[in-house]
């Protein structure tokens, strides 16, 4: 902080208008305990691997508010399914503490966290906006009268954190919905529809992927390794207009261990066919 201060009080001195601002996150989160902020610097908190939901981060996001008028927030947000109810306590949480801005980290995971960050967006403008009337507007003009209310049963689904055994019971609803606009099948709605299904697919087959993977059924994880990647490909084919495709570095990208896995199962499930029974 006596570091970040002495910056603070350079260009201060010369430009009395400006601010500086940097990032404390890690070992540099929590607020200091001896030196308040200079009042021309803007601490803007990132707590990398930390949830904000936490006892600990919210202990460290109140000392930050009681020490600075200033206090921005880095939001991390790298391809996680839809979260609303968690969104909506995020930025309720910022209210309180006074933030005064918001900077969100993405991906480009349109077709898994379009939600998030529709929401995000829409929070970062107006944080009065009541977040359950945000997830109908976004699903009823998204998706249609007929598919909205289905996809928000989904999404809801996807937060609520069903466990494993349940990835056929996500696959079944937002199958429900694309079956709801089969016949108009070039319609927005249903073209809307058609891009979160291929994200919930890349998801589930990389879990049951590795589910397979780690029974050492090969032949499954293949098959679900070329499911997936078969996902991948049409986002990106169809939909390259609004999902392009990730550089190697995409933190988070479901699709990336999905192409990099698919040839060592099949060789794996060659290797194994050729093991006689009995054998190790």
């Amino acid at each position: 902080m006596d570091f970040f201060n002495s910056v603070t009080e350079a260009v201060a001195t010369k430009y009395p208008d400006k601010y500086c601002a940097a990032l404390p996150y890690t070992n540099y989160l929590p607020p200091p305990k001896l030196i308040k902020p200079h009042p021309n610097f803007i601490p803007v908190l990132a707590p990398l691997g930390m949830k904000e939901e936490s006892e600990e981060f919210i202990r460290i996001a109140e000392g930050w508010s009681a020490i600075s008028d200033k206090v921005h927030m880095y939001h991390y947000d790298l391809g996680e399914q839809a979260k609303p109810r968690r969104i909506g306590s995020y930025f309720a949480n910022y209210r309180k503490w006074n933030i005064k801005g918001v900077l969100v980290e993405r991906r480009p995971t349109w077709s898994s966290s379009g939600l998030n960050y529709w929401m995000e967006t829409r929070l970062m403008w107006d944080w009065n906006l009541d977040p359950e009337k945000l997830v109908d507007e976004f699903c009823l003009g998204l998706f249609g009268p007929k598919a909205g209310p289905v996809m928000k049963e989904y999404f809801y689904a996807v937060e609520d954190g069903l466990d494993k055994a349940s990835w056929d019971q996500r696959k079944a609803m937002i199958d429900k919905a694309a079956a709801l606009l089969a016949e108009q099948p070039d319609s927005k709605e249903a073209q809307c529809v058609r891009i979160f299904q291929l994200g919930e697919t890349m998801h589930r087959c990389q879990a049951q992927m590795q589910e397979a993977a780690d029974r050492k059924d090969f032949q499954a994880a293949t098959a679900l390794a070329s499911e997936g990647v078969a996902a991948y490909k049409e986002l990106t084919d169809r939909y390259k207009e609004i999902y392009y495709r990730y550089s190697g570095d995409a933190w988070g990208a479901p699709h990336l261990k999905l192409v990099e896995m698919e040839p060592v199962y099949r060789a794996a499930a060659q290797a194994k066919a050729l093991v006689p029974p009995g054998d190790k």
